[in-house]
């Protein structure tokens, strides 16, 4: 389907540029961003990613900080 392959390269580049970190970002904005509705973006989420959206951004960003508390310097020198 031509709006999924579409959608899967909008959402490459959404990882890529961590726009995931965007506070209080919700599916209807994504969405609009990528130029799409809704229905889609969840479905695709939902049927590709095997998660609804927020699942799929809380797993955006949590491997994010993971990554970074293992690989960041700055970080690794934080104490709790």
């Amino acid at each position: 389907m031509e709006v999924f392959a579409d959608l899967e390269k909008k959402l490459d580049q959404f990882v890529i540029s961590k726009n995931f970190k965007e506070n209080g970002l919700t599916l209807p904005q994504l969405a609009e961003n990528f130029g799409t509705n809704t229905t889609y973006l969840s479905q695709y989420i939902n049927d590709v990613k095997g998660m609804n959206f927020n699942k799929y951004l809380s797993t955006l960003r949590i491997n994010y900080i993971t990554e970074r508390m293992f690989n960041d310097p700055k970080v690794l020198g934080y104490s709790v």
